[in-house]
């Protein structure tokens, strides 16, 4: 047997490399995360640029430099009577020729002071293609975690120009190296990747500063920095015959993808320069900016210890400490104001800690978790500045300071988006251009509401967000790069991290909107908007009542002021005539059109309870979707008519004996079974928006619960749920709609079922559901011997009541249930002054539900 080896073609390699490092830009930024792995301080970018066009005119003592290197320049230049040489009419006629000789005079260079590369470095790893070596060794002397590892970068060179030469200088060496090659001598016909060679050159006492001002021309600009930066050791690229036409607006676009390629920091340890011969004044070090005017930032920090613990630093500068001592200072009266966070010398002080952990961040998941993701989350942090851009005409119902919307959206617009930088280094797309890759607009879009309208539950809209997450591929290694370099593979572990960078921005969202929900409900009670209703609605009914008895004392006593049956006078004596008869109408006009407003809302409301119903209906159909999916196509009288004509064709002996899964009569009756489930479900969701639930009434609460368990009683069976009922009153009813009863319970029978498949459950699924009047008042308690409310919501359990919060999570911790039950149960419960409270039972779960008798609906 003889064994033989693979060989790769010269150009089938530099294909490859190609297409990791599709653009311009790309290329570069590969170039400049090389200088960092190399330890350097400083990376300094030089487009010799000046002429990647023609000029139209030479002044003399340029045009006699330039055709010091060719004559060729004669054929398309001629001097005026100034002495200054312009183009002259052959330049139309051979215009590659003329584009050739220019581009010999466009170069560009990558220089750094890092560790330079000795000979050995050279010939082991740059000159090996697809390297591990930033894979076994990825840290660096200086303790720099290496930010690229598949050892194709060198292509970037080949991308940018036909031939590069390199001059390095390794660490306390004073002879150096010239690497030399030409990208052209990769597709010659035949060639396989050994057979191309590039030249290295011993260069002694090679002096890097110097040999840069030598092939930089003395380039003023650069040198000038140059004299602030050590240059003990490190490489200077020099790519020629530059492959893209480098203008102006393609150096403003590397320029501005820089500013972005690290994230910002205070004392900087990479520090990267740009310049252009173009543009000698245009450029210079590059630095990313810091938000100073920001409404919240937040500092979000995974300590990756047993406990996985996430240590939140929170800043508020919304709001106007002063205005609120002055005018504000009586919101923290309220119940949500009075203690830390939210007290006012917390407020004052405007930074406080959260201690929390990833699991609570994705509340429910770890119940879950089989294959333990978590665990593969590792160190990482998360800044995010918050900027609302537009004022709105309720901002007078909050102390704001004052902004510049113009300003904020100039910064978001160039520094906005939520990025994520690996190692010290930006990885695209995340952030850039409208890569929503949080689906922060969706979020939005479903909750639109302001801070200030609790019940809607805001949120940051994307446009109103700059952040910046830091990860490491050392202590995140699930994280893989896509094979072109542009992303991050979405496998589970990454997408459960978006899953916690959301609820991170949720700890923030649920701050601010506590604080607005606050100063709104101030403003309203300073501005006594209920009292004033109350008093209309007073008015109102007077008028229409007062209406009423002068219709009858008419009727009855047609020449009289007076309602002679009980001696009332119906007309102030202060106001007789017209001026009564105008006062009069217009109060009538006022009365009739609030009773119209009244029964129009009233109307609105009906068309929310038949929402809320259809939203139950909707959770109620999730939790059968994968039963539903087998037998949706299987409806009707079929079964019937099946068994009949297979025993017309069929001699029934013959299938005696048959395994249960070949004889067709066992199988039909399963298909009946099955639609016999579909026609039950169909049966209760129209049960569940019949119009005669959707008029209030007295309902008796004993006959409810007993009617709720009957429509129930086969869901439950098929699962081996046993619903009791417990009453502690022979007697008791309650003004209120069969509908919003229905959603009250079915949502809670719903996440009970659900429970009940959980690990922790008890083996007996029961649901226990008392009731008894206690104080004026119809108190039920709920019970379940399911697996308990989740660990995550076990501090602080009311947040099952927000709107779209669920445990109902995949294994990535994407949201598959609707979070919107809970939400439902509590504002119904609000709807009728009563009052929802989660207990905490040994085990299952417990909560107690209490409506006032006394009180109408809101």
């Amino acid at each position: 047997m003889t064994r033989i080896p693979f060989k790769v073609s010269a150009r089938t390699a530099r294909l490859i490399g190609r297409e990791n490092v599709a653009n311009a830009e790309g290329a570069i930024i590969e170039l400049v995360k090389n200088c960092y792995d190399a330890d350097a301080y400083n990376c300094i970018l030089f487009f010799d640029n000046k002429y990647h066009l023609p000029p139209s005119i030479l002044a003399k003592e340029e045009y006699l430099i330039l055709s010091g290197f060719s004559d060729s320049i004669d054929l398309f230049y001629t001097q005026d009577i100034n002495g200054n040489y312009l183009l002259n009419d052959n330049s139309y006629k051979d215009t590659e020729k003329l584009n050739s000789f220019f581009s010999n005079f466009c170069h560009l260079y990558i220089i750094d002071n890092g560790s330079g590369m000795t000979e050995k470095v050279i010939q082991d790893h740059w000159m090996t293609i697809g390297t591990d070596n930033k894979n076994t060794q990825y840290e660096t002397k200086n303790g720099r975690i290496k930010t690229g590892e598949k050892g194709i970068g060198r292509f970037a060179l080949d991308r940018l120009g036909k031939s590069c030469e390199i001059y390095t200088l390794p660490e306390q060496e004073k002879e150096g190296f010239l690497w030399q090659v030409n990208w052209s001598d990769f597709e010659s016909p035949g060639l396989t990747i050994d057979k191309v060679e590039a030249e290295l050159t011993p260069v002694e006492n090679l002096d890097l500063k110097e040999k840069i001002i030598d092939l930089t021309q003395n380039y003023e600009p650069l040198s000038k920095v140059l004299n602030d930066i050590n240059f003990k050791s490190g490489t200077i690229i020099k790519i020629n015959k530059l492959t893209d036409e480098w203008d102006e607006h393609l150096v403003e676009r590397i320029f501005k993808s820089l500013e972005i390629l690290v994230p910002p920091k205070e004392i900087p340890i990479f520090s990267i320069y740009l310049f252009s011969s173009l543009q000698e004044n245009e450029y210079g070090e590059i630095s990313s900016e810091f938000c100073d005017d920001f409404d919240y930032k937040v500092f979000a920090r995974h300590l990756d210890d047993h406990s996985k613990t996430v240590i939140l630093e929170i800043e508020r500068n919304e709001l106007d400490v002063d205005l609120i001592e002055k005018e504000y200072i009586g919101v923290f009266k309220q119940e949500g104001m009075k203690k830390s966070p939210y007290d006012f010398k917390t407020l004052k002080e405007k930074k406080f800690t959260i201690e929390t952990t990833l699991a609570k961040l994705v509340p429910g998941f770890k119940d879950n978790d089989a294959k333990r993701i978590l665990d593969k989350i590792g160190e990482f942090s998360f800044t995010f500045y918050f900027l609302k851009n537009v004022s709105s005409a309720e901002d007078s119902r909050y102390p704001y300071k004052s902004f510049s919307s113009a300003s904020r959206k100039q910064w978001l617009n160039k520094f906005g988006g939520v990025k994520i930088f690996r190692d010290g280094f930006l990885v695209r797309p995340y952030g850039l251009g409208k890569n929503d890759w949080l689906g922060l607009g969706e979020r939005a879009g479903i909750s639109p509401g302001g801070a200030g309208q609790k019940r809607t539950g805001w949120r940051i809209r994307p446009n109103q967000i700059s952040g910046s997450i830091s990860i490491s591929r050392v202590a995140n290694s699930s994280f893989q790069d896509k094979s072109g370099r542009e992303g991050i593979q979405e496998n589970d572990a990454f997408n459960l991290f978006k899953n916690i960078i959301i609820g991170i921005i949720e700890e923030f969202e649920d701050d601010r909107i506590n604080i607005m929900y606050s100063f709104n409900q101030f403003h309203s009670l300073r501005n006594d908007k209920e009292s004033t209703k109350e008093k209309a609605e007073e008015f109102a009914s007077k008028r229409i009542e007062i209406k009423k008895i002068k219709q009858i004392s008419r009727k009855y006593f047609p020449d009289s002021d007076t309602d002679a049956s009980k001696g009332i006078s119906i007309v102030p004596k202060a106001l007789k005539g017209n001026e009564f008869v105008k006062l009069e109408k217009e109060a009538e006009v006022l009365a009739e059109g609030y009773e119209i407003q009244k029964q129009e809302l009233e109307e609105k409301e009906e068309e929310l309870r038949l929402i809320r119903s259809l939203a139950s209906s909707g959770l109620i159909v999730a939790t059968f979707t994968h039963e539903l999916k087998h037998i949706r196509t299987q409806f009707g009288k079929r079964t019937t008519y099946l068994r009949k004509y297979l025993h017309e064709q069929l001699e029934t002996s013959k299938l005696e004996g048959l395994p249960a899964h070949e004889n067709p009569f066992i199988l039909i009756d399963k298909i009946e079974e099955q639609d016999n489930k579909l026609i039950k479900w169909i049966n209760f969701s129209i049960l569940m928006i019949k119009k005669d639930r959707r008029k209030r009434r007295d309902i008796d609460i004993n006959e409810y619960f007993i009617a709720f368990k009957k429509t129930w009683w086969s869901f439950l069976l098929d699962r081996k749920v046993t619903l009791n009922l417990d009453p502690q009153v022979e007697k008791c009813s309650l003004k209120a709609y069969d509908i919003d009863f229905d959603s009250i319970f079915s949502n809670l029978i719903v996440n009970s079922v659900e429970a009940f498949q959980r690990e922790g459950s008890s083996k007996e699924r029961i649901i226990e559901i008392k009731w008894e009047v206690i104080d004026k008042s119809v108190t039920v308690l709920y019970k379940d011997t399911g697996c308990g409310l989740s660990q995550d919501y076990r501090d602080n359990p009311e947040i099952i009541f927000k709107a779209f919060e669920t445990t109902k999570k995949d294994r990535s911790g994407n949201v598959i249930g609707t979070g919107l039950g809970m939400w439902l149960v509590k504002n119904i419960v609000d709807e009728y002054s009563g009052n929802i409270k989660i207990l905490k039972p040994e085990s299952g779960f417990m909560l107690q539900i209490v409506f006032p008798l006394s009180k109408q609906k809101k």
